[in-house]
């Protein structure tokens, strides 16, 4: 019985089908042979037969041999899709992968590099509605057709910066190459975590109306049949759009730093939002077959395990009521700015006391439910000036939760910092156990801790990459956000820095020669762009693709126009950011907690000349200083004098630095002071010694015995009145302290 699969074009060439796999020999002969040519064609289909009998035996033999094979590593540990059936057992019209008749395949010569390539000016930001979500909701007071759900946090649906932070974009100049692109990405939108509120609001809601303890009414009539269905944690179908086109994105720019010759290595964490998020942008960026170049590592997410992409876990203090300023300043200002829609919403309610934490909860469902189901019934309940209030809410729990507001702010981050800061020396990972809160074991060994990639991909959270940015020591991102007011304008929006699917992005870029501070038209030749000098590195850092100017945050690093920093400036500047996290003490410490707003950024050295100390016992007001450093909010990072003796009257919690400002002190009772104080760092400060930076180093090196040099960054506060030009330069010194 003859039958016909299917009348797909792929099928018309296969023939008819009998069932056995075989097709019959009278469907091969024309109805009109003669039988002479018969007999002929029948004696040559049997020689055709028997050497096909031949080969078939061949080809089985061939197959057992290999089969036999598999099977012997198989009991070694090796797998494979052909033994354990996952494809064998597929018929081949169910088969997913290109095996049979794939047609042409040839991709391209190279690959994009839009990053280096693209000489496009960046546009002025016009607004569109995400897609496929339902954005277009009339909001009252939102006179300019704004956006509201751009301005929802780190619970906004991923969307470039629109406003920039303060530099204009430009391409590379003429000659520059993109030599690394280190990337740090949140996880896409996703359903409420376990630990939310909203969860626990919806069961009182229901609870109310099936009660009949509130008479839903008016605004809220919807209530009577609303349900709460959301999930927890994982990604929801728009954060899977989300990290697939920025992996896209990612390939369109950077493209060709991935070398087709190697497989490199990703980072995430165990979680599952973590480990979908680096996937489908694995797939977006290399296809589906992702696997072929990337070994994906997820490092264990849960409390008291160490992970630079989650690093609060490995920080006490970042969980506990040391860390709740932020929360505490952004429930003041709830009530402040929902005042007016909690009364408003009130009215709706019968006899249920609507109360403000209520209008939060609802307005926090607006996000979510948005981003799970493309629409909800919460968004229109408020005004565009109350959207704007919850923005201003969440920018205030990362600052004093995360940022440079938060006691554990750059503790939090300083294991990410101190990985990247390894990479760019190219070496493993070195500082000691329990410096920071990386994983030690992973990040010392090669296989774990590759070296060398043009191309870094790491996936972090929201709260992690805002503690990144804090130990970085970006202080363009360290306002002060009153509870009371929101503060206009400002640089602290979480909404452009940490939405959904965030992406922050380190480019190191080689120039034949210095790129001009002040960027010229891009236009320009060649020449226009360069001043005199040799091969120059630079890093360019972006935040939603917009870039962040170093020099804002490091004046080392100059005022330009496009935001860059030489290499070499910027990593003296990395060298001193561990010390100024203090991740010891500020995680671990047994600390009063300190009120919102009381916390600032922890990053001077305190200068205390010789005469403190000889007249501290005599005088009160040297008595309050001291007793004012033992507090975390203090800005002192650290301390030293002209000497390499400790001062006694300090509180030991704080690093001394000894000063070292003639070669005699490399040797004799003050170097032995000096090696009992501090872990081979060579400290910048020095005073009316006349030796370069070269020799300094130099000398140090030789008088350790040999290895790594440190220089830590900041600044020195003091009196500035002994000081010379030579040592101003020296030590950095900004501004008056």
């Amino acid at each position: 019985m003859t039958a016909t699969i299917s009348s797909s074009p792929e099928d018309k060439y296969r023939g008819s089908y009998d069932g056995s796999g075989r097709e019959s020999l009278d469907d091969l002969l024309p109805s009109s042979t003669p039988p002479l040519m018969a007999k002929k064609r029948a004696t040559r289909s049997r020689s055709v037969l028997t050497w096909a009998a031949i080969t078939g035996a061949a080809i089985l033999a061939a197959i057992l041999f290999v089969f036999a094979v598999v099977r012997a590593l198989s009991y070694f540990g090796w797998k494979s899709d052909f033994l354990h059936g996952s494809k064998a057992s597929v018929p081949d019209y169910f088969q997913t992968t290109t095996e049979v008749l794939p047609g042409p395949t040839k991709t391209a010569a190279i690959a994009p590099f839009l990053a280096q390539t693209n000489t496009v000016v960046f546009p002025a930001g016009t607004w569109a509605p995400n897609q496929p979500l339902q954005t277009a909701v009339p909001i009252e007071g939102n006179t300019n057709n704004s956006n509201i759900f751009q301005v929802h946090g780190h619970l906004s649906s991923y969307f470039a910066n629109p406003v920039g932070f303060g530099v204009d974009e430009y391409p590379l100049p003429p000659g520059a190459k993109i030599a690394q692109m280190h990337l740090l990405h949140r996880h896409g939108s996703r359903y409420p975590t376990l630990q939310s509120s909203v969860s626990d609001f919806a069961a009182k809601v229901e609870n109310l109306t099936s009660t009949g303890a509130a008479k839903w009414s008016g605004r809220l009539s919807f209530l009577q049949d609303w349900k709460y269905t959301l999930g927890a944690e994982i990604l929801v179908a728009r954060g899977r759009q989300e990290l697939f086109d920025s992996g896209v994105l990612h390939y369109y720019n950077y493209g060709s730093l991935y070398n087709t010759s190697t497989k490199i290595l990703a980072r995430t964490t165990s979680q599952d939002r973590m480990l979908k998020s680096a996937e489908y942008f694995m797939a977006g960026f290399f296809g589906l077959e992702w696997a072929q170049n990337v070994t994906l590592e997820p490092i264990l997410e849960t409390f008291g395990l160490n992970n630079s992409l989650a690093g609060y876990f490995a920080c006490e203090n970042a969980l506990n009521f040391r860390s709740q300023g932020g929360n505490n300043a952004s429930r003041a200002w709830e009530r402040v700015y929902l005042a007016d829609a909690t009364a408003r919403l009130r009215e709706f309610t019968g006899d249920y006391e609507w109360t403000v934490a209520d209008s939060y909860n609802a307005q926090t469902l607006c996000p979510y439910e948005t981003v799970a189901y493309g629409f909800s019934r919460w968004c229109d309940l408020f005004t565009y000036d109350e959207w704007l209030g919850f923005e201003y809410s969440i920018d205030l729990q990362f600052q004093g939760g995360s940022g440079f507001g938060s006691p554990t702010g750059r503790a939090v981050g300083i294991g990410f910092v101190e990985e990247f800061h390894a990479r760019l020396q190219g070496h493993l990972y070195d500082l000691p156990p329990g410096a920071t809160n990386v994983n030690h074991t992973l990040d010392t060994m090669a296989e774990t801790f590759p070296l060398h990639q043009n191309l870094y991909l790491d996936f972090s959270h929201d709260t992690n990459i805002y503690s990144v940015l804090t130990a970085f020591g970006l202080t363009q991102f360290a306002d002060q956000l009153p509870a009371t007011h929101r503060l206009e304008p400002r640089n602290v929006t979480v909404s452009h820095i940490t939405p959904f699917a965030a992406k922050m992005v380190w480019e190191v870029i080689d120039a034949p020669r210095p790129v001009k501070a002040r960027r010229p038209d891009p236009a320009k030749g060649a020449d226009e762009h360069y001043d005199d000098g040799g091969a120059t590195k630079y890093v360019h850092l972006t935040l939603s693709q917009r870039t962040v100017p170093l020099g804002e945050s490091y004046p080392e690093c100059g005022r330009r126009s496009d935001g860059w920093c030489d290499m070499d400036t910027f990593m003296r500047i990395l060298d001193g950011l561990l010390e100024q996290a203090k991740y010891e003490f500020s995680c671990f410490g047994n600390y009063t907690a300190i009120p919102y707003g009381n916390v600032t950024d922890a990053s001077r050295t305190l200068l205390w000349d010789w005469t403190l100390t000889r007249d501290h016992d005599a005088t009160p007001t040297l008595q309050s200083t001291t007793a004012s450093l033992t507090k975390p909010a203090s800005r002192i990072a650290s301390i030293t004098n002209w000497n390499a003796w400790r001062p006694p009257e300090l509180p030991s919690h704080l690093p001394f630095r000894p000063m070292i400002r003639t070669p005699a002190q490399l040797e004799g009772a003050e170097w032995a002071m000096v090696q009992g104080s501090i872990d081979a760092e060579l400290q910048r400060a020095r005073h009316r010694a006349h030796l370069q930076r070269a020799r300094v180093r130099a000398l140090w090196r030789h008088a350790r015995g040999g290895g790594r040099v440190r220089e830590p960054g900041g600044a020195i506060a003091g009196s500035r009145g002994g000081w010379t030009g030579l040592g101003k330069r020296w030590v950095r010194l900004e501004g008056e302290e």
